[in-house]
């Protein structure tokens, strides 16, 4: 008879792990939907090739050559861009196939950077150069140091540039 009490809790011992698993994966089902709705909600969307509202063109310039000239009257950096477009409403800089070179204090070789285009923030707070970047110096030996990146944030003030992309140092 113990026997027989067993086999007839076992076809409810299933009932209730089957349901136990069902009502697991809803539970992970509903989590992983919720989920998926927060981040769609969350992602900002953006008009199909629309493009931001800038604002009317400042002003532009072809075949740019800007020095800027530290305390000493000595140059700082050097900016050449085939064209150079300014939006007055958000006080920034559109630059096309930039050149910055950087010149280091005690004279050592400057930096050499080279992007497919730059964007420089208001009086130069912070230039994004985008695309393909190519970063170079020579050592005190005369070789040439590279490194081969993408999208570099350069922050003038601080004499620091940064990517989150990868990196090949030659």
């Amino acid at each position: 008879s113990g026997t027989s009490e067993i086999r007839n809790r076992t076809p409810f011992l299933r009932v209730m792990v089957s349901a136990k698993s069902v009502v697991s994966y809803l539970v992970l089902g509903v989590a992983a939907a919720t989920s998926w709705w927060f981040a769609d909600a969350l992602t900002p969307k953006e008009a199909a090739g629309a493009k931001p509202d800038s604002g009317p063109v400042d002003y532009y310039s072809h075949d740019v050559r800007r020095t800027s000239l530290d305390m000493e009257g000595k140059p700082k950096e050097i900016l050449v861009a085939d064209k150079m477009t300014h939006y007055k409403k958000d006080d920034h800089t559109v630059l096309d196939e930039p050149v910055m070179t950087l010149f280091n204090r005690g004279g050592q070789p400057p930096w050499i950077i080279d992007a497919d285009s730059g964007v420089a923030l208001s009086n130069g707070k912070a230039i994004f150069l985008n695309g393909d970047v190519l970063i170079t110096r020579k050592t005190e030996s005369g070789d040439e140091f590279q490194i081969i990146t993408r999208n570099v944030k350069y922050v003038p003030d601080k004499h620091y540039a940064e990517t989150s992309e990868d990196a090949l140092l030659l």
